[in-house]
């Protein structure tokens, strides 16, 4: 017997497409961020998406 229906399949591949292209765009709204403040709402949205995504790997270096 198979796993899912393709409908299922489908759903779960956009599903997870979606997630990485909202990562992508977090990520980039980090960089572009102008203060503290948006930097903090994209990191802490970023967490709340994807609780084990490595954010320590993006944050940029206290200046």
């Amino acid at each position: 017997m198979a796993k899912g229906s393709k409908k299922q399949k489908q759903f779960k591949i956009r599903k997870k497409t979606k997630r990485r292209e909202k990562l992508k765009r977090l990520e980039r709204r980090y960089f572009t961020a102008r203060t503290r403040r948006e930097e903090r709402e994209a990191i802490e949205k970023i967490r709340r998406l994807a609780p084990n995504y490595p954010v320590q790997e993006i944050l940029r270096p206290a200046a």
